[in-house]
């Protein structure tokens, strides 16, 4: 005990002088035995080793880890210790220098907790040795600090333009634009913080997403925990996700409290309803009147099994103002919801079975001289794995059932929830089975409107069949004596079939819907390490029996293959035709080649790339006939490289032509030429370096 307390204190000391060498001073104590722990090798077996102390303030990514072993441990025994790191045998990497067991870490390890241990082997009993806790930092106040940013600043002049209208083209020849990618990320024992935003600039204000300022942000969020708390600012999604919340991205504020045992989860926000881009809404939620609020609560009765059951309420309030902001059912109207929500989700049977279930309801306020309304949504879902495994040439054969039941009013809206159809009800079914590189999947749906039996109302029915395949052989990849000259293919094909039609219509001389929509696609996809390729067809019919539209069928054909010939140079092309066949009008067709180089005239220095395109377009009876060409060339020169925290700088020069040629009209033709010349410069950063 004598001991150690005097090499904490001689550790202190020599902490405290700057003028000394700590790594040193730790060396020649351990050589000195003063950091050892008293050995209790014996004739019983039982000693300890002793885990080297950091020689600095903290333990960095890259630092050694060095155990002592006891002064009087038998070296011939050496080759029963085994060295543990993170639950990871390394002794094989670790070195052995006298006493000392070092470990380098190949790579770096990542900030926060570890666990090493030395374990021994004596016959067939492993034999614990020691194992120690430790923490690598960044620094005394935090774990882990990172920060990286990507600027790219373009500066282009219009050198020439021939066969433009002046008004089709900006008033400055000259232009500025760029952007800024940022992310940076700082974290304690139990806290993080994580940030990410755009900006962006354009010297033509007119062309910026806001379209009010040369400079402003795109996107931006910060995200970040203490212990059993956590929020979110800026930009970004909200969960859970259900019948009131779905796909919500907007901009505003978010927090959840999470219990200890992760039973409990408590979510409360407040967002913008509508999208908004640039900094003049700052966090977007102060507008009152296009504003979401609202919170949910989760729980999770069963310790050790949270899977056997969920239970979630969602409540929310919402406004919208207008239709530039927000797309509603209302059309765009203004709007002020309240709704709310409860959910159960549960996973049984050794996690082969899950239902889900929700039911929410909805209530419009009175706006735009409308009356208030009430409506509500129910979902029920079920999804079934098979215990039974079928086997078919040794290879087993997995199988998932799902049924779902959707109803929704046709006065039901949320806020956050746009995108979801109102007034159906729906019923489908789903069964997917997979073997060896053959996936199958199966989807039937059926689908009625007019939920409340308006009897004053029409009701249509709408019946979907989705068949789809995909098999993906297992080739050799990668070995270029192995792999087969058309590389790893994938093949799909899909049959789809949609069935419309009134099934009652009480007004006389109403519409009734009555059409059928087919469409087959097969394609194949090949990927090689020196090639890839896609074959695609797809043919679709639209039979309207009410003879309110006419009968078509679209026929559609492309071709896309890209080859690396060299290290220095690949090729790029494309083929698309297109035939439609409409009743009682003439057919039409088009076709589209294209073909693209990139060729590296001198490697990391200079690149071309030269890209063609030519579309055809015209009506089989030749009332109809265009042609439309398209040529660009872009040189490159990257006079300095951008490298890890240093700028780089680069010259490039833009050509194109277009001529459209229509060959009915003679008059519509035209002739287009624009040169651009411009300089790009860009920086990346990081911090730390090499992190």
């Amino acid at each position: 005990m004598k001991k150690k307390r005097v090499s904490e204190t001689i550790v202190q000391i020599f902490s405290a002088n700057q003028g000394f060498s700590l790594r040193t001073v730790c060396v020649a104590l351990v050589s000195a035995g003063l950091l050892t722990a008293p050995a209790v090798y014996g004739d019983s077996g039982q000693w300890q080793a002793q885990f080297a102390p950091e020689v600095d303030s903290v333990r960095q990514p890259r630092d050694p880890l060095r155990i002592f072993l006891p002064d009087d441990f038998d070296a011939s025994k050496i080759g029963q210790l085994r060295l543990v790191l993170d639950k990871v045998d390394m002794t094989q990497v670790m070195r052995i220098e006298g006493r000392q067991l070092i470990l380098e870490p190949g790579r770096p390890l990542k900030y926060g907790q570890h666990m090493i241990a030395l374990l021994e082997k004596v016959g067939a009993k492993t034999l614990e040795r020691g194992s120690w806790p430790f923490e690598v930092r960044q620094s005394d106040a935090v774990r882990e600090m990172m920060f990286s940013s990507k600027a790219t600043l373009n500066i282009k002049q219009r050198a020439s333009d021939r066969g433009y209208d002046e008004n089709d083209l900006p008033e400055h020849r000259a232009q500025a634009d760029g952007a800024i990618k940022t992310k940076g990320r700082v974290s304690g024992k139990d806290w993080q913080v994580k940030a990410k935003a755009n900006f962006i600039y354009n010297s033509l204000p007119e062309l910026t997403p806001a379209g009010r300022r040369e400079f402003d942000i795109g996107k931006f969020q910060v995200q970040g925990n203490y212990q059993n708390l956590g929020f979110n600012i800026g930009d970004h999604r909200l969960e859970p996700e259900g019948l009131l919340i779905k796909r919500f991205r907007r901009r505003g504020i978010s927090s959840r409290f999470k219990s200890k045992d992760k039973r409990l989860m408590a979510d409360v926000f407040a967002m913008r309803t509508g999208r908004v881009v640039g900094l003049s809404e700052g966090l977007g939620f102060s507008d009152p009147e296009n504003r979401t609020l609202g919170g949910g609560i989760t729980f999770q009765p069963f310790i050790g099994t949270p899977e056997k059951l969920s239970l979630t309420t969602t409540y929310l309030s919402g406004k919208t103002a207008n239709s530039d902001d927000f797309a509603t059912i209302s059309g765009g109207l203004k709007t002020d919801t309240n709704a709310w929500s409860v959910a159960a989700r549960s996973t049984v049977m050794d996690k082969r079975l899950y239902i889900a279930g929700e039911y929410a309801r909805a209530r419009q306020n009175a706006t735009n001289g409308l009356a208030d309304t009430n409506d509500d949504a129910v979902n029920l879902l079920v999804r079934y794995r098979p215990k039974t495994e079928y086997r078919i040439a040794g290879s087993p054969v997995k199988t998932s059932l799902g049924l779902q039941y959707l109803k929704v009013g046709d006065q039901f809206e949320s806020p956050a929830n746009a995108a979801l159809a109102v007034d159906r009800e729906l019923v489908a079914f789903v069964a997917k089975a997979q073997w060896v590189g053959l996936t199958t999947s199966l989807y039937l749906a059926s689908e009625e409107d007019n939920v409340d039996g308006t009897k004053s109302l029409p009701t249509r029915r709408k019946d979907v069949y989705k068949l789809a395949t995909r098999y993906k052989p297992k080739v050799s990849t990668g070995d270029m004596d192995k792999e087969p000259w058309y590389g790893q293919p994938t093949y799909n094909v899909e049959l789809r079939r949609t069935k419309e039609e009134t099934v009652n219509q009480p007004n006389p001389g109403g519409l009734d819907i009555d059409n059928r929509i087919q469409d087959i696609s097969v394609f194949a996809r090949f990927n090689h390490s020196r090639w890839n390729g896609l074959v695609r067809y797809k043919v679709g019919w639209l039979d309207d029996f009410s003879d309110f539209n006419p009968d078509t069928k679209n026929q559609l054909f492309e071709l896309e293959a890209d080859v690396s010939i060299s290290d220095r140079f690949s090729l790029s092309s494309r083929a698309q035709y297109n035939l439609i066949s409409t009743t009682g009008e003439p057919d039409s067709s088009t076709v589209i080649v294209g073909l693209t180089g990139d060729i590296e005239l001198i490697p990391s220095r200079l690149d071309l790339n030269l890209d063609y395109e030519i579309s055809d377009t015209r009506l089989l009876d030749n009332s109809e006939s265009t042609r439309d060409n398209i040529l660009s060339a872009n040189l490159n020169w990257q006079a300095i490289p951008a490298r890890s925290n240093k700028p780089g700088l680069s010259f490039w020069l833009q050509v194109s032509h277009q001529s459209f040629n229509d060959k009915v009209f003679d008059d519509a033709d035209l002739n287009q030429n624009q040169v651009f010349v411009g300089a790009t410069l860009s920086w990346p950063y990081r911090f730390p370096v090499g992190n």
